[in-house]
């Protein structure tokens, strides 16, 4: 969805990435995303970003480099576009993916959001994170307490899971994630998940509370550094391994306290006493 209401270098681009051999129109219909474009003025994408072998589409995916040349033509398309306000979120896979794109290009992005996000790639991301020396990037998780891959309670005692699929797929535990993320936003890094801190997360955070996102509960908690929150972690009971409509607008809250500043990459934090 674009709009054309804006004046030149005004307007924000969310990126948004479909789940594991999903449809990018799927996408766009279940996140809430085209609907947060009509409401908001700001434009949403959604690429075919797999390659062709597992795509529901069967068609020639994006790839990183093809995101990340999307975005660029984009901004000759559209030049409403604002450089310092593009976002990057995704589903499952796709917020795996955008997870680890947020840390390898955190020039471009001014925020990333991961929904029901199995850690996929956790490993490159965890290496990246061992020597980085990059610009901070703000980092939101959202999950369900019925997400049959079980990511949280991070140990993967939930009890609404498919049996076996935590304990036996080497991708799901994404705590590394939160550590990656830790690490980079010099934030004091976990070394490994207490469920006493937080029931979900197994770590400090601040301002934690019970909330409502949409007509179910969440239970919020953020994590900041010297210049401000860095960092929200979310969990939402009774949502399964699936896109909620009302995230679309969460994330949007948190990613509009964040640009880019496109000459040099430093983060800028438009609302740091949250």
């Amino acid at each position: 969805e674009a709009t054309m209401d804006h004046a030149e270098n005004t307007g924000p681009l969310s990126v948004t990435r479909h789940g594991f051999a999903n449809d990018p129109r799927l996408q766009g219909d279940t996140s809430g995303g085209a609907e947060l474009a009509a409401e908001e003025n700001l434009i949403v994408v959604s690429p075919e970003w797999q390659e062709k072998e597992v795509n529901f589409g069967g068609i020639e995916g994006l790839d990183e480099e093809g995101v990340l040349n999307l975005i660029e033509d984009l901004k000759i398309k559209y030049p409403q576009i604002d450089a310092s306000r593009i976002y990057l979120t995704g589903l499952s896979a796709g917020g795996s993916k955008a997870t680890l794109m947020g840390v390898k290009y955190p020039g471009i992005f001014a925020a990333v959001a991961a929904v029901s996000s199995p850690g996929v790639d956790k490993q490159e991301l965890t290496a990246i994170a061992e020597t980085y020396a990059g610009p901070e990037v703000p980092y939101l998780y959202i999950c369900g307490d019925h997400d049959n891959f079980q990511m949280i309670p991070v140990d993967g005692s939930g009890q609404f899971g498919t049996p076996g699929i935590f304990q036996n797929d080497p991708n799901v535990d994404m705590f590394p994630f939160i550590q990656a993320y830790q690490k980079i936003n010099q934030l004091e890094v976990a070394p490994q998940y207490n469920l006493s801190l937080n029931e979900f997360y197994g770590v400090a955070l601040d301002n934690q509370e019970w909330t409502t996102l949409g007509e179910k509960q969440m239970f919020v908690g953020t994590a900041s550094n010297a210049n401000g929150v860095m960092m929200k972690l979310a969990a939402v009971k009774d949502l399964a391994h699936w896109n909620y409509k009302p995230e679309a607008a969460f994330i949007w809250d948190f990613f509009q306290d964040y640009q880019r500043n496109t000459e040099n990459g430093a983060l800028i934090i438009n609302s740091p006493e949250k």
